[in-house]
């Protein structure tokens, strides 16, 4: 039955419908014109983002029409028209902006500047439509010279989509190519890796933007057809982790905004779709406005069904992966790895409540903001309330999950004087207890308990409960970190258990050569505990089983009383999960190339001999979107791999080429390749060795240097290579750098030829 309903789901599209704006449109104009009036003495955050967007508003509302012309005017004086420069046809983020530093700005600011072309061209007046023109041709420029790494997946689908309607709307097909070519790439990507920015509450929204325009108005119905299934998968993938009883996403994920809700741009998607009530109101959400393709009704039947389990991959990486348990009254999810952004959740529980409550989340923090309330610049143009990205592993069985966090120095700014790990929870619950004591916190008065490594901290909320404990703690050296479960007062609603590893002294200073903090969090979630006798009962239950942990080396796999929490993804290929059952990759699978059964090319077994080295064409691998097979006389065999790109501009991707490498001696062998490359901006990979559950070599840069003919190189780092299959794997780095071949050898003075 499952399998029939999961088949049905994959294969059933709505109806469509030309979306009328209109009202909407008219609501956004007259809940912005202080944005217009902000325009009139340019300042501070004034966005060229929303500057398109409100002309969009204006256009789709029909109405002040002659505010354009002075619109566009500002956007042309936050332009790069510069062709020699690097960031030609880009815009500032902001008005106050002194430089181009954020280079998504023009994929932001071109979601309105191609659908005012494409839509409302004719009824612009002249002045200002030639005005919108200029801009527009120097903005397709800076649209096709920013080159965007697959797993940057907000700004990838953005990337296409503008590429694909400005190409359409200016008669411009070598553009929309490029944006074909690029939405491709990204359906091939998620089909192999997931979405790498997972159930984010706030870059769901971009990324929803971004196909339902594509769907909506570019013409080839190929990429229509790209379009409509990463709309399913992303609608499955919502789904499968929407929590009805707190109507909105739940589990683990990648970037967000929302540190103690976990809410975001998202929802402006749920309104649209039915799934939340109100009404779009942010100037951004006209773009959400476009769609006609709505997630099919039977969607909702996923996200009743009680208990389900999914599981996603979200990178290349074997660690990359996300499990979230879904029961009636609470939701236990982890991931397998820091996400690298500084604004993942990687450990979460969530109970029912209105949409607005505190949820259960595990944070690394180094500046005392375990509730995300204190921006600090993220670059000249960005603040943001970031945390740590320390190393972070986990596994998750169901209902139980281990989490272990190890921060290395390189992860503390060393003028910190706190270093803390946080599991944040809700102020506003039935029942709180350390071992079978009962903890009552008094709103807005601060009060903290000592929670020793053998005690639980015990939480019940309605018909659910937690069992959190610390079995393990270490600050800076390495010596026992204090435990406490806390409430400091503030208006959040939140406590929080912390495991101080450092605090009022600068980290720089007292750190020893090896920084040995860290912690481990065990977690257990019950459901329908209707009593706190029941939840004492859960907990006696558990404390049955006690703790020993111990990490593995490479993934992080974890033995806890000798039982090994391997990946938690189930064997088999795929990249979505139901209970099991993988969904993700058929989903992708109603789309061209998938559809007619192209697929990825298996991982070539490469064996090697005890003496000797051996060589390899570089198109023979497992290649990846996007690496591309070129062509060139002078190479061996005609072909090399690279990265399309143009010369000295920079750029990167997600292309990889793969080996299974099978030694008859195992050993540390050397790495050689027959590489050409233009610049400097051109001139590295990646280079990494790994197997199923361990890296023996993480991604590592291979910088090969500049060279205008082929040339072979040596990779510096040894290469360990172990008994039996292990997988080498060549990724791009830098586009426009071109391998031809390999050479591999046991031998460290010889040389290919």
């Amino acid at each position: 039955m499952l399998r029939l309903l999961c088949l049905s789901l994959i294969l059933t599209f709505p109806a469509l419908a030309q979306p009328d704006t209109r009202a909407i449109a008219q609501r956004l104009a007259v809940a912005n014109e202080k944005f217009w009036r902000a325009t009139q003495e340019p300042k501070g955050s004034v966005a060229a983002r929303t500057l398109f967007a409100y002309a969009f508003v204006l256009c789709e509302a029909n109405q002040n029409l002659e505010r354009l012309e002075p619109l566009f005017d500002l956007a042309a004086r936050m332009q790069d028209r510069n062709e020699a420069s690097k960031s030609f046809g880009n815009f500032k983020w902001k008005w106050e902006d002194k430089a181009i530093v954020d280079y998504n700005a023009v994929d932001f600011s071109m979601r309105g500047g191609s659908l005012l072309w494409l839509k409302h061209r004719d009824k612009i007046p002249a002045s200002a439509r030639a005005k919108l023109a200029e801009l527009l041709k120097f903005a397709t420029q800076g649209c096709l010279r920013h080159k965007v790494n697959e797993a940057y997946t907000n700004i990838a689908l953005m990337n296409a989509g503008d590429l694909i309607l400005l190409g359409e709307a200016q008669n411009l097909p070598a553009v929309a190519d490029e944006g074909y070519k690029r939405l491709e790439r990204a359906l091939l990507y998620t089909h192999e890796f997931g979405t790498h920015e997972y159930v984010s509450p706030t870059y769901y929204g971009p990324d929803l933007d971004a196909l339902v325009m594509i769907e909506a108005y570019a013409k080839r119905e190929r990429g229509v057809e790209q379009a409509r299934a990463l709309l399913n998968y992303f609608w499955h993938d919502i789904a499968l982790n929407w929590f009805a009883p707190a109507q909105k996403l739940s589990g683990a994920h990648s970037r967000s905004y929302d540190y103690l809700r976990g809410l975001g741009e998202a929802d402006k998607h749920f309104v649209q779709a039915g799934w939340l009530e109100g009404e779009l109101r942010e100037l951004d959400s006209i773009y959400t406005a476009q769609a006609r393709w709505m997630p099919p009704a039977e969607l909702k039947t996923l996200n009743a069904q009680y208990p389900r389990l999914v599981q996603q991959k979200w990178g290349v990486e074997a660690a990359q992966w996300r499990t979230n348990f879904v029961q009636r009254d609470v939701a236990l999810s982890t991931a397998g790895a820091s996400y690298g952004g500084k604004m993942d959740f990687p450990l979460t529980v969530d109970f029912p409540g209105p949409r607005d409550s505190v949820r259960c989340y595990f944070t690394s923090d180094g500046r005392g903001d375990p509730y995300g309330k204190i921006k600090i610049a993220e670059s000249a143009t960005h603040s943001k309330a970031l945390h740590l990205n320390p190393l972070w592993t986990a596994r998750q069985v169901q209902s139980k999950a281990i989490g272990i966090v190890r921060y290395r120095d390189g992860d503390i700014p060393p003028e910190a004087e706190n270093l803390e790990s946080h599991f944040v929870m809700p102020f506003d619950n039935d029942g709180l207890w350390i071992d079978d004591r009962k903890i009552e916190f008094v709103k807005g008065q601060a009060a903290s308990f000592a929670v020793q490594s053998k005690e639980t901290v015990s939480l019940r909320k309605g018909s659910a409960g937690l069992i959190l404990r610390v079995p393990w703690s270490a600050d800076i050296k390495g010596e026992g970190a204090p435990v406490s479960l806390v409430y400091d007062g503030n208006a959040f609603g939140a406590i929080r258990l912390t495991v101080t590893h450092c605090r009022g002294v600068p980290i720089g200073v007292v750190k020893q050569e090896q920084n040995l903090s860290g912690a481990a969090f065990v977690v257990n979630v019950g459901s329908d505990l209707k009593s706190d006798e029941n939840l004492q009962v859960f907990r006696r239950r558990i404390l049955e089983r006690p703790i020993g942990i111990m990490i593995l080396p490479g993934a992080g796999a974890i033995i806890s009383n000798g039982q090994t929490f391997p990946v938690n993804l189930p064997a088999g290929a795929g990249t979505l999960w139901h209970n099991g059952q993988e969904i993700g990759r058929k989903i992708l699978e109603a789309a061209e190339p998938l559809k007619s059964g192209t697929r990825i090319g298996a991982v070539p077994e490469l064996k090697l001999p005890a003496t000797g080295g051996v060589y390899f064409e570089a198109e023979t691998g497992q290649i990846m979107p996007g690496f591309e097979i070129g062509g060139d006389a002078a190479a061996s065999g005609g072909k090399f791999v690279w990265m399309p790109g143009e010369p000295g501009l920079g750029g990167g991707g997600n292309g990889n080429a793969t080996w299974a490498l099978n030694p008859a001696q195992p050993g540390d062998y050397t790495l050689w390749g027959r590489v050409m490359a233009a610049t400097p901006d051109d001139d590295s990979f990646f280079v990494r060795l790994f197997g199923d559950t361990a890296e023996q070599l993480p991604a590592t840069t291979w910088s090969i240097g500049t060279h205008a003919q082929w040339e072979w190189v040596r990779f510096d780092q040894k290469l360990p290579l172990p008994q039996g299959l292990i997988r080498l794997q060549l990724r791009v780095r830098e586009d426009c750098a071109k391998i031809d071949r390999l050479f591999l050898t046991r031998d460290a003075k010889e040389t290919p030829k």
